[in-house]
């Protein structure tokens, strides 16, 4: 029996323990480095496939005017800020270093292992693109507009140019997933 009445106390303390983690994760995920942002994949992969928060999709499809109106449980570790915040930094990490790639070493085992990284980001995306829909396809939107917009004012770089069509592409082949599971 005491077991049972600690078990709620012990997981309201697990989520708040990893709520604290989340800012560690995007950080170490952000970095410059792409052995310490590799190093959080396995917690990341763990938790994106726990995360599911479609009841707070659908609150949000039914009464987009207030943010206040998604319910939460107390055992919700992610919320959309989150999932938000984890996209821009997946997004970052897509784009080509602008000094580590040149044209001379296309073929170069660097390029195959941004490759590689690449995957592994385009599949955390399709992680965060099946929890939440409509927060994965506005984050794509505002990546590629901005892109748009840079090249319409002359400021734009290749880098980021690139990164945009490659998640137009990815986001394409998560609509041609959805359309053929239906």
């Amino acid at each position: 029996m005491g077991q049972a009445n600690s078990s709620p106390t012990l997981g309201s303390k697990t989520v708040a323990a990893l709520r604290e983690l989340l800012p560690l994760l995007l950080r170490f995920l952000s970095n410059e480095y792409d052995d310490t942002s590799m190093a959080v994949f396995p917690f990341l992969t763990d938790l994106l496939s726990q995360v599911r928060i479609p009841t707070v999709s659908i609150v949000y499809r039914l009464n987009s005017q207030s943010r206040r109106s998604a319910k939460k449980t107390g055992t919700d570790v992610v919320d959309r800020d989150f999932l938000q915040a984890l996209l821009q930094a997946l997004f970052k990490k897509m784009r080509y270093d602008d000094d580590s790639i040149s044209s001379e070493n296309e073929d170069s085992e660097e390029e195959a292992e941004f490759h590689d990284l690449r995957k592994r980001l385009l599949g955390f995306q399709e992680s965060v693109a099946a929890t939440d829909p409509e927060l994965y396809s506005r984050a794509v939107q505002n990546l590629v507009s901005a892109a748009l917009r840079s090249l319409n004012s002359g400021t734009s770089n290749w880098r980021d140019m690139e990164v945009a069509l490659v998640e137009m592409n990815a986001f394409a082949d998560c609509l041609k997933g959805t359309f053929a599971n239906r």
